[in-house]
């Protein structure tokens, strides 16, 4: 784990939300804030936001970053203010896990 946070190898953070029924612009705004904040900040790879076709309240964000300590310090950049507007938007508390990449450890 500690090649993770020190920058040996990178990680990737996939986040599901889901919009309460008519706040499905105002949450994919409110996300795009959020990737306009985080793509540059120090140690991101990428930062993609992708909305479900079938059920457009739905929107999944794919990051990858340098670290997991670098990706926990970013987050440090989204303020309470710009978590506490999102929360009325949302019809469940957001899920998103880490992730690392297996290919080439074998197994």
């Amino acid at each position: 784990m500690l090649r993770y946070l020190r920058g040996g190898m990178s990680v990737f953070r996939i986040n599901h939300y889901r919009a309460l029924e008519g706040r499905t612009e105002a949450l994919r705004q409110a996300l795009t804030g959020m990737q306009e904040l985080l793509r540059t900040a120090r140690g991101c790879r990428s930062y993609q936001i992708s909305q479900d076709i079938q059920d457009p309240g739905n929107f999944v964000i794919f990051e990858e970053w340098d670290s997991l300590g670098e990706h926990r310090e970013a987050s440090g950049l989204v303020t309470a203010d710009r978590i506490n507007a999102m929360v009325p938007l949302l019809q469940a508390r957001p899920i998103g896990r880490y992730l690392r990449d297996v290919e080439g450890e074998g197994g």
